[in-house]
């Protein structure tokens, strides 16, 4: 389990530094319009998964003499938009690590967001986008586009 979170939060870090050693990147959202999709009325089941990831990350990502500063939020926010690209013993695993099955985490997440607070003279919003090397061999799916682009409104 800890190699698994271990994995996972490389995985994480390591999207946000290819996104910023990028010289020029094709839009892969382009043709992929956001469609409307329903928020999760009650919330407090997706918040107990959440904060019990946000609690487990902590403590696993302690090291003695060390000062770590570390998003939960921010892990949990780039993992549950990974998750929908996962499939099999993958996705079984990163849904036990988040504490929920992808299609609760992509609406806990979503209405996570419109609970964001704003006002006429701000609005907190989350970055987010998603980052791929140009591989030959990689292909990514539609519909990983298009879930990524309803729940989370997502670049890539």
């Amino acid at each position: 389990m800890k190699r698994l979170i271990a994995l996972m939060l490389v995985l994480a870090f390591s999207l946000g530094l290819t996104a910023c050693s990028q010289v020029s990147a094709n839009d892969l959202m382009k043709d992929v319009p956001a469609k409307a999709v329903d928020v999760l009325p009650d919330m407090d089941a997706g918040a107990a998964a959440a904060a019990d990831f946000g609690v487990r990350l902590f403590k696993n990502s302690m090291e003695e003499g060390k000062n770590t500063l570390i998003s939960p939020l921010s892990v949990l926010y780039a993992l549950a938009m990974t998750t929908n690209g996962a499939d099999g013993e993958t996705l079984a695993q990163m849904e036990q690590v988040l504490g929920m099955d992808v299609d609760n985490l992509n609406s806990y997440m979503l209405a996570y967001l419109d609970l964001l607070p704003e006002s006429k003279d701000y609005k907190m919003s989350l970055a987010n986008s998603i980052w791929f090397k140009d591989d030959p061999n990689f292909a990514v799916e539609q519909s990983f586009l298009q879930t990524n682009a309803d729940y989370y409104g997502a670049g890539a």
